[in-house]
């Protein structure tokens, strides 16, 4: 009877054995399965990081290729803050063109649809040659401008003939 018992008392150790090892390997995988799952967050969580990253030197890459063509969009207006830049440059180029110059009238029309257009009135006195050549220049410059006017008056006075002329030009500004 000794050995039967023993035997019985063996194979309960052993069941009890085999318990713990199936209770402990359920443990393990439960516990391997939530750490799997922390691991493929903390990867997708990587992956969405590096595509972001990816993107933004992608959009990083075309704004720098792009660069160019926006300052020259940019060229054909006048900034909000560049207003009496742009009357300096109208002002100089004529006074570089043996002009006398004077800016008689600057006005904003609002837009609701692009910008704000700039409006200035210019008056020029000089040569026939250097008021059209300033007439050139004023078309060429890089602004998107339209002379809304320009008359042209034949004078003398004691220094001798003269042209003047009267323009008016409208640029679209930044708001």
């Amino acid at each position: 009877m000794k050995t039967h018992k023993s035997k019985i008392q063996i194979n309960v150790i052993l069941y009890t054995i085999l318990a713990l090892v199936i209770t402990l390997n359920i443990v393990l995988l439960w516990y391997l399965k939530d750490k799997v799952e922390d691991a493929s967050l903390h990867l997708n969580t990587a992956e969405t990081s590096y595509e972001e990253r990816d993107r933004v030197r992608n959009l990083s890459r075309t704004f720098d290729e792009i660069k160019p063509q926006i300052e020259k969009i940019d060229s054909y207006f006048v900034g909000s803050d560049d207003v009496v830049g742009f009357i300096n440059l109208l002002e100089r180029e004529a006074r570089n063109n043996n002009l006398s110059t004077e800016t008689t009238n600057v006005s904003v029309e609002e837009s609701a649809v692009y910008g704000d257009t700039l409006i200035v009135s210019i008056t020029t006195t000089g040569s026939w040659n250097s008021i059209m050549r300033f007439v050139k220049i004023v078309e060429t410059l890089p602004h998107n401008i339209s002379i809304r006017s320009s008359s042209f008056e034949y004078g003398e006075n004691e220094e001798g003939a003269f042209w003047r002329n009267d323009m008016t030009i409208s640029v679209i500004k930044h708001k």
